[in-house]
């Protein structure tokens, strides 16, 4: 990869345009993240490249590439840098979102990170929760800490009496 980002520094330096896709469409980022080069993901975002940019017809971006390949680091860099999380990537009448996608493949590591990075669990495609994928696909390790993840995120009885309380309190016009 040392060279990949040594090509990467020369073509930024000389002025490349970070945004072009290639013939297929495909962006600079997107490309450098589908195939796991976090360094030129990380050069591309310092040189201002726009990460979560579209491409192809179903509105792909970087952080869909890189959580398609199991690519952590370069999703970290991506949502470190403020990608959607929660972006959908259409096909047909579906939309699949990184989580999902993640989840689909058995990328569990992907999995907790997009759930640090505020991903929705709950939103479904083709009928299932990423929960439910990767529990239909056989990927224990995804499903396991998607269970754990939501355990923990759940309020505590005091945190929901507290929340119910507030909101009585606003509706009744106190403070």
């Amino acid at each position: 990869q040392h060279k990949h980002s040594a090509c990467v520094q020369v073509l930024i330096e000389a002025g490349a345009d970070i945004e072009r896709p290639n013939l297929y469409g495909i962006t600079p980022i997107a490309m450098a993240a589908s195939h796991g080069f976090a360094d030129g993901v990380l050069q591309l975002i310092a040189a201002g490249a726009t990460v979560d940019k579209m491409w192809g017809t179903g509105g792909d971006t970087a952080l869909i590439s890189a959580c398609l390949g199991g690519h952590f680091a370069c999703a970290e860099h991506l949502l470190v840098a403020n990608a959607d999380p929660n972006h959908k990537k259409t096909e047909g009448t579906e939309e699949y979102t990184p989580l999902w996608l993640s989840c689909e493949r058995g990328h569990s590591e992907c999995a907790r990170l997009l759930l640090a990075h505020g991903a929705d669990a709950s939103h479904a495609c083709r009928g299932l929760t990423p929960l439910g994928i990767a529990i239909e696909t056989g990927n224990r390790a995804c499903s396991d800490m998607i269970q754990e993840t939501l355990i923990v995120m759940q309020p505590t009885t005091a945190e929901v009496a507290d929340q119910e309380w507030d909101w009585i309190s606003r509706a009744q016009g106190g403070q």
